[in-house]
């Protein structure tokens, strides 16, 4: 994957992660949608994505993440999925369709929480027209491309 330029975040926490996704998609001319459950977390997100030389390419959005992620009008070429590890494989099947062909799903704390993670790492691993890998850095990191 390269020069993706709609990056979606379903789990923004405190905005962190979102900084680095916008510095990225700023490089390619994109944009961040980042999507927060939580209201402490996403008004915390809010301060620290203001912060941000590329706020304007950062859209953040609150509310119930079984709500928000079916809304969602795609292509988008890169997905991260920092939610609770008992809800990714629901993420993943929801957003499938709108990732675009030679687009990348990652999913983080694949080790820290692979016990909870299982059904969701056998179905990117045994599914055709994915390819799939830990990356083994930090709490673990699933990285699965959708394959033209």
């Amino acid at each position: 994957m390269t020069r993706a330029t709609r990056l979606l975040e379903v789990g923004t926490h405190d905005g962190y992660l979102t900084l680095w996704l916008a510095e990225a998609a700023a490089a390619a001319d994109g944009r961040v949608t980042t999507l927060e459950g939580d209201v402490w977390q996403a008004e915390v997100a809010k301060k620290v994505l203001g912060r941000s030389p590329h706020t304007e390419r950062i859209e953040l959005r609150h509310g119930e993440l079984t709500d928000l992620v079916p809304l969602l009008e795609g292509p988008f070429d890169f997905v991260l999925l920092d939610v609770n590890a008992a809800q990714a494989l629901h993420h993943f099947r929801t957003l499938f369709e709108s990732v675009t062909s030679g687009g990348v799903i990652c999913c983080n704390n694949a080790i820290a929480h692979a016990t909870a993670l299982v059904d969701y790492l056998a179905y990117v691993h045994e599914r055709p027209g994915l390819q799939s890998v830990l990356v083994p850095v930090g709490e673990g990191i699933e990285v699965t491309y959708k394959v033209p």
